[in-house]
């Protein structure tokens, strides 16, 4: 995953920007930015693994309740879990069905490798 900053009108695909305050310097001051982020991510991926994009495959429910576990322990007092966003197929891109979803599990997959690093080096701080 790139760490990058977004231009308006990209990909929506969550991603851990420069400014968000991953890195170990911001981490060890104020956490709270980067987890937000974080949590804003894991509630994309839990609405695309449950919408009708991924309808009919076999469903990955140890991956969507895990999704689910973290997005709790990371929101904030007060904060109930938001009606999740579910993106709709259009029908012209049914064909392409495998390939998003795909694309989908590539991006998730490297978004778990940057939050996985952000929690490692939280946990050398404590």
């Amino acid at each position: 995953m790139e760490l990058q900053e977004q231009e308006p009108g990209q990909d929506p695909t969550p991603r851990i920007r420069c400014s968000d305050g991953c890195d170990p310097g911001a981490l060890s001051t104020d956490s709270s930015h980067c987890l937000g982020r974080i949590w804003q991510g894991l509630q994309h991926y839990r609405a695309l693994l449950g919408s009708e994009l991924f309808a009919g495959r076999s469903r990955a429910p140890d991956l969507e309740d895990a999704l689910a576990q973290l997005s709790h322990l990371l929101q904030r007092p007060g904060e109930g879990d938001a009606e999740l966003w579910r993106p709709t197929l259009e029908p012209s891109l049914i064909w392409a069905r495998g390939i998003i979803q795909h694309r989908t599990l590539r991006q998730l997959q490297a978004f778990s490798a940057v939050i996985a690093r952000v929690f490692a080096h939280g946990a050398t701080l404590r």
